[in-house]
Formats: structure tokens, C-alpha cells, sequence
């Protein structure tokens, strides 16, 4: 009888230890199921801000695709617009890329004229074919009236200036296309067209027009750009934006 209440006794405290374990792991059971509803809140959060961001993205798009549209049909209306004069003279330098075809390309798009011009290795000294071909050049600006400018603008391909020679002269291809853009500008004023309605520039490797991993390609990417530009226009921020812009097209 004796032993049957120490059991009973003993037996109390276990049951209590058992149920409390069971109580514990409930509890325990319990959080773990709020932390991963709360895991599960923020991970839907996170969903439902990716598709709001996508949407949003997919409207930027549409905007951006409408502006571009709007902006090539203002580009069209003030092709159609230009004054009468400036139109002669792109007329002018696009018939003489057609005569020059190894020499010279029209871009019509952007309205450029540009001009293999061949120098001397490592040098901003031009080559004898090429002042022919820029004398012709100069033949159609030397005319030019104060109501424009031309923009003179030299570029390279991506080889780096390596030689000690040349980087002493130039540093760099931008240094090396400024000296070769100012080389034809001073040839384009021997040949009688007004330098202050000439603006150089230097775009050194940076808007290539063909591949730089050929030969054909670096050839192509040598070369000088000539625009010419109401002066009113030249000279301004916007001006200059819309030209570089122009550019990397």
C-alpha cells in the first residue's frame, strides 16, 4: 500500500513534467508557425511590388518608344523646315561624297559629311591624297556665309597610343584626334574657308561608325566629320546635346 502512494507520488510530477514538455513544444510550434506567416506576408509583399515594378517598367517603355517616335518626326519637320541656304549646302556635301565615294560618305540622317583622311603613322600630319580630297571640301564651305558653321570632328579607332613619340605629342586618342581635327581645319582654312565659322572637336575612339576588330573597320573609324550648323544654334548647351546625341546613333 505503501509503495502504491509513493508511486502515486512520484508518478504526479512526471505527468506534470510530461504535459508541460508537451506545452513547451506547442508554444514552440506555435511561433514557428507565426514567423513563417510573417515570412510568407513579406515574401507575398516583395511579389506583389515585382509585378507593380514590371508594369511600371513596361509603361516607361511605352513612353520612351512614343518620345522617340515624336522626337525622329520633329527631326523630320525641321529637315523639311531648314533654311533654304543650309539646304543647299547639305545638298552641296552630299553630291560631293557622291562624286568621292572612296574618299567620303553622306550620312543623311544626322547630316554629316564624312572624310577618310589619311596621316602620317603616329601624326596629325595629313597625307597628300587626302588635301586633295579636303580641297574639294573646302570648295563647297568656302562660301560659307556668318549664318552657319561647320563643326570639324576628329575621330579615331580603339588602338591605343602606344608609341613614345607619339604619346609624348598626344597622350591618348582624343589628344591624338584633336590634333588631326585641328590639322584639317587649318588645311580648310589655307583653302580660303572662313576660320571663324569652323568649330573643332575631338570624339577620340568613342562613336565608332564599323568594327574595330577588322581592318577595314579601324580604317573606317579614322576619320574627320564635317556638319555644318546654323550659327545661331552652335553655340548653345542644347545645341551641343543634340549633336553628341546624334552622334552614337
Amino acid at each position: 500500500m505503501a509503495r502504491m502512494w509513493i508511486a502515486r507520488l512520484i508518478g504526479i510530477p512526471l505527468l506534470a513534467l510530461t504535459v508541460q514538455g508537451c506545452m513547451v513544444r506547442a508554444n514552440d510550434y506555435k511561433a514557428l508557425q507565426e514567423q513563417l506567416a510573417d515570412q510568407e506576408a513579406i515574401a507575398q509583399g516583395y511579389h506583389n511590388a515585382l509585378i507593380e515594378s514590371r508594369a511600371q517598367l513596361r509603361e516607361w517603355q511605352e513612353k520612351y518608344a512614343q518620345l522617340e517616335s515624336e522626337k525622329g518626326q520633329e527631326i523630320v519637320q525641321a529637315d523639311t523646315t531648314a533654311p533654304a541656304e543650309l539646304q543647299k549646302i547639305w545638298d552641296k556635301l552630299e553630291q560631293l561624297a557622291q562624286a568621292n565615294k572612296q574618299t567620303m560618305t553622306w550620312d543623311a540622317a544626322n547630316r554629316k559629311l564624312m572624310v577618310s583622311v589619311e596621316f602620317d603613322t603616329a601624326s596629325a600630319n595629313i597625307k597628300a591624297v587626302s588635301k586633295t580630297a579636303l580641297s574639294k571640301v573646302a570648295g563647297a564651305l568656302r562660301d560659307l556665309s556668318s549664318d552657319f558653321v561647320a563643326y570639324v570632328d576628329g575621330h579615331t579607332d580603339t588602338d591605343p597610343v602606344v608609341q613614345p613619340t607619339t604619346v609624348s605629342k598626344f597622350t591618348d586618342n582624343p589628344g591624338l584626334a584633336a590634333a588631326r581635327a585641328l590639322s584639317v581645319y587649318r588645311h580648310l582654312q589655307e583653302e580660303r574657308v572662313p576660320p571663324h565659322q569652323m568649330i573643332t572637336r575631338s570624339f577620340g575612339q568613342y562613336y565608332p561608325v564599323a568594327d574595330n576588330s577588322t581592318a577595314d573597320g579601324r580604317q573606317r573609324n579614322r576619320r574627320v566629320e564635317i556638319s555644318v550648323v546654323p550659327a545661331a544654334a552652335a553655340f548653345t548647351p542644347a545645341a551641343a546635346y543634340a549633336v553628341n546625341t546624334a552622334s552614337t546613333r
